[in-house]
């Protein structure tokens, strides 16, 4: 089954994501492939492909990332006054 998936992954990767249901679609075979793999980790992509489908996402998981990218996004603002 995890070959089946990652060659449908494989084949949307070789053509264009030009489409907004070209990317849902890739992020749901990433989803089922590592399901079905039990493989941990990948926490910043378990996020996008769950918030593809999710308008808020409450889980610790979730809420670690987004603390992240909110730190992220504060140090790139203070960059940027900096060189302004």
């Amino acid at each position: 089954m995890q070959d089946v998936i990652l060659k449908k992954i494989r084949n949307t990767l070789d053509g264009p994501l030009d489409r907004e249901s070209d990317v849902l679609y890739l992020l749901a075979e990433i989803r089922k492939y590592l399901d079905a793999s039990r493989e941990a980790g990948y926490s910043k992509l378990r996020l996008f492909y769950n918030w593809v489908v999710h308008s808020e996402l409450g889980g610790p998981a979730a809420q670690r990332v987004v603390a992240e990218v909110d730190v992220g996004q504060r140090i790139f603002r203070e960059y940027r006054g900096l060189i302004s």
